[in-house]
């Protein structure tokens, strides 16, 4: 009768132990991992001018507000009406001026200027 009770508690004892190691919980709704985000939202122009590095991929809305030297260089604003250059390199490609766009591009950064080139754009958001 002892070996059974002390079998009884030596099993107890060890499935305690015997639980997966390395969660601490019931896993968040909408998680991801670290460096992911699942709602996808525009960077600002104030941000991508204070933390964004040479080469980053940033989604921006806005609207256009002048071609600044004849060149495809284009100045983009965005709600906050903070403006940073965008370089668009098609022949093609009609802006209409005050309508809201979505542009995604690579960031060309250096120590004194900070602008976009253009990889996508989207159809004006009326």
């Amino acid at each position: 009768m002892k070996k059974y009770i002390l079998l009884f508690l030596l099993t107890v004892s060890l499935s305690s132990f015997a639980g997966p190691q390395g969660f601490s919980g019931a896993a968040k709704p909408n998680s991801a991992p670290q460096g992911f985000n699942l709602n996808i939202m525009p960077n600002s122009v104030q941000g991508v001018k204070d933390n964004a590095k040479d080469g980053d991929h940033v989604l921006l809305q806005g609207i256009f507000t002048g071609e600044n030297d004849g060149k495809g260089n284009y100045s983009f604003e965005d709600k906050d009406n903070n403006k940073i250059q965008v370089s668009i390199h098609a022949d093609n490609l009609t802006l209409i001026a005050n309508s809201p766009y979505f542009i995604w591009g690579i960031v060309k950064k250096s120590f004194f200027n900070c602008s976009i080139e253009l990889i996508y754009i989207s159809d004006p958001q009326y």
